[in-house]
């Protein structure tokens, strides 16, 4: 049941981020410049990186304290 679930959220997600894409999109107007393909082909790849490396840090620490946590043998 829990596999179902993520299913859903993910369909649910892509049918709104879909609509957003068909009808709020053309509303919104953006220049064809350089720099504004530069940040739409960049901006994923460093929100992404971002993403991992907060992960990286968080699951970094909770290993730190599990070892804390684990007595040792003498």
């Amino acid at each position: 049941m829990n596999h179902l679930g993520t299913v859903l959220k993910v369909l649910a997600a892509s049918i709104v981020i879909t609509l957003g894409i068909k009808y709020l999109a053309p509303n919104i107007t953006i220049a064809p410049t350089p720099m504004n393909a530069i940040i739409a082909v960049l901006l994923p790849t460093i929100v992404l990186a971002g993403f991992l490396a907060f992960r990286s840090q968080t699951a970094s620490d909770r290993s730190l304290q599990s070892d804390r946590s684990t007595p040792s043998n003498p």
